[in-house]
């Protein structure tokens, strides 16, 4: 197998970075927010920063649920289109 065939061209990485830069920007923003929680509500009390953190945890299985559920729904959509089953997208 050939390096060459693996790598894709310019415009392909182009669209591709287009998609994953927002998403990575999303993802460290959200991150970002919950550190900022933590660290604001570290300074009143560990009853209150164990509730934040709760919260937190909470708030990253619904976005992974989100994530899941959207891929899939992707995943199916165009596996219907490229099958030209437009009735199933």
């Amino acid at each position: 197998m050939k390096f060459k065939s693996l790598v894709g061209d310019r415009k392909f990485y182009k669209t591709l970075l287009g998609v994953a830069i927002p998403i990575m920007i999303q993802n460290a923003v959200t991150t970002f927010v919950s550190l900022l929680d933590n660290i604001m509500v570290g300074a009143v009390g560990t009853e209150t920063m164990s509730g934040v953190s709760i919260v937190n945890q909470f708030l990253f299985v619904f976005s992974l649920l989100a994530f899941g559920v959207v891929s899939a729904g992707s995943i199916f959509s165009a596996q219907f289109f490229g099958g030209s089953d437009i009735d199933g997208v």
